[in-house]
């Protein structure tokens, strides 16, 4: 069996001593035996995990997608001058270059309606790309504001263990990988 999972830093495991170790992705993978093929990013926008979905990945070499939206406002553009990735992930609190335009774009061009109405996009595109491709789809979130339905909210304090910096500790990426185990279990998510 394989997993793909993408994110941003929740789903990264930012704030773990060792994250590819211990983030529940693969806590996740390590209790049903299955590989995972995690490629979340600290920062990372709404528009770059779809984009890895649609364009740098083929869902239907999986059978399992577990895949985080992040905080509306996240944006990212291309950038030729900043190889190998040349793609730069951007929000209110990260501004890699150009910190006038950015301020400029962030106080009077970004609005609360366009983040929204960009996730709802992100979100639906999500659903029907995995749903069309037959692949079991567990769409998690970060973003404790949002008025969608999620499978889990991961900015949950209360079940999800925190670390300094708000994101889930060791204890929160066991919960995490223990709720999906059973969402995946009881809802039949495995591929036949």
């Amino acid at each position: 069996m394989k997993i793909y999972v993408d994110g941003c830093s929740y789903t990264y495991g930012q704030e773990l001593k060792d994250p590819k170790k211990t983030r529940y992705s693969t806590l996740l993978g390590n209790k049903i035996g299955a590989e995972v093929y995690n490629i979340a990013r600290c920062s990372a926008s709404n528009a770059r995990i779809v984009r890895n979905l649609l364009v740098e990945n083929d869902i239907t070499k999986y059978d399992l997608a577990i895949i985080q939206l992040s905080f509306p406002e996240r944006l990212e553009y291309f950038d030729p001058q900043r190889p190998p990735d040349y793609w730069t992930n951007v929000s209110i609190h990260t501004q890699p270059t150009n910190k006038e335009f950015w301020n400029h774009y962030y106080k009077e061009i970004y609005q609360e309606q366009y983040g929204r109405t960009y996730e709802q996009i992100a979100y639906t595109t999500i659903k029907n790309h995995c749903k069309v491709n037959n692949v079991p789809l567990a769409l998690l979130t970060c973003d404790d504001s949002t008025p969608l339905e999620y499978t889990l909210q991961l900015n949950n304090g209360k079940r999800y263990a925190k670390a300094k910096h708000r994101h889930p500790n060791e204890l929160g990426h066991m919960r995490i990988a223990l709720d999906l185990m059973f969402i995946i279990k009881t809802a039949k998510m495995f591929k036949n």
